[in-house]
């Protein structure tokens, strides 16, 4: 074994609590909520790339899974 623990140590990224919205290349750690939002959004950027211009709609009845979705959207407004 060569080498100290730090010489072997793998750098970490600068993270922040917006990643899991705004970061378009790596690793994200996501709730399923978040996944369903994030997935809407990277369909959108998609879209835009390829210069359509979309809307996506995501909705969910009082008790289901989906129900707190719109939580989720509150705090990726404007990405």
């Amino acid at each position: 074994m060569s080498g100290s623990i730090e010489e072997q140590a793998v750098p970490l990224d600068a993270i922040s609590l917006d990643d899991k919205y705004a970061r378009d290349a790596g690793r994200v750690y996501i709730t399923g909520n978040q996944a369903l939002v994030r997935a809407a959004m990277m369909q959108r950027w998609r879209d835009e790339t390829s210069g359509l211009n979309t809307a996506g709609f995501i909705s969910g009845y009082r008790g289901s899974p989906l129900h707190h979705v719109f939580k989720v959207t509150e705090g990726c407004h404007g990405r």
